[in-house]
């Protein structure tokens, strides 16, 4: 056998390529977002300390007070971005995963590169076995048995809950700073409404679109590029 023909990929090493890529990409799945935990937490802290001295401080509108508002209003601007990349970090890991997922059951689905009874088990497919019992599921948060829930969504739907919450916290903050800081002046009132929601579009064609860091490399392996949720 020559050299170049020991130096290629074998049918069984890529088959151990794909399940090693699919095993990393799982384990790794709430390692990714561990650095944006920190910001997180920072943000929140930073967001608890700020509300504190903004409520002891509600019946003066000093200069104080203004600073205070502000400064939530950043704060929360920042905890939506990071809600944001925490979203698409998780999705972009689960779509990775995913990938080779659906790479190892065309690989063993195909007779040209496994024995055609390791088909019926192979991947994925080992529920259909005959001799596969199964297991009962219960997805009642009191009950103690297994439930068919989804770690990786539950990774996703973290970021979306402090997204909504910084997103909420964001328009209750500028609306009572408007109505706070100017009662008596309608104009003043929706400039600054204006203003608040200038900066919401802003930031969503910066960060919270969904083209923005998008990978091309991913959406090639989607069925359809127009079909990418």
């Amino acid at each position: 056998m020559s050299n170049s023909s020991q130096e290629k990929i074998g049918i069984k090493e890529m088959h151990n390529i794909l399940w090693k890529c699919r095993d990393f990409e799982i384990s790794h799945l709430w390692q990714r977002s561990v650095f944006l935990t920190a910001f997180l937490i920072a943000t929140i802290t930073f967001y608890g300390a700020v509300l504190s001295k903004l409520i002891e401080i509600t019946n003066s509108m000093g200069p104080k007070f203004i600073f205070l508002n502000i400064a939530t209003l950043v704060i929360c601007l920042l905890g939506s971005v990071f809600s944001t990349l925490w979203i698409k970090m998780a999705k972009g890991s689960k779509a990775w995963y995913e990938i080779y997922e659906k790479a190892i059951v065309a690989f063993e689905r195909d007779s040209e590169f496994i024995d055609s009874k390791l088909k019926k088990i192979a991947a994925f497919n080992y529920p259909s076995h005959r001799n596969y019992e199964g297991f009962r599921l219960n997805n009642s948060l009191f009950a103690v048995r297994a439930g068919a829930y989804s770690v990786s969504k539950i990774n996703i739907g973290i970021g979306q809950v402090f997204l909504v919450f910084w997103l909420t916290a964001y328009a209750i903050h500028w609306i009572l700073f408007a109505l706070m800081v100017y009662p008596n002046s309608n104009i003043t009132f929706y400039f600054i409404m204006i203003v608040g929601l200038l900066l919401l579009i802003l930031l969503y064609g910066l960060v919270f679109n969904k083209r923005t860091f998008k990978s091309s490399t991913i959406e090639k392996f989607s069925l359809a590029s127009n079909q990418v949720e």
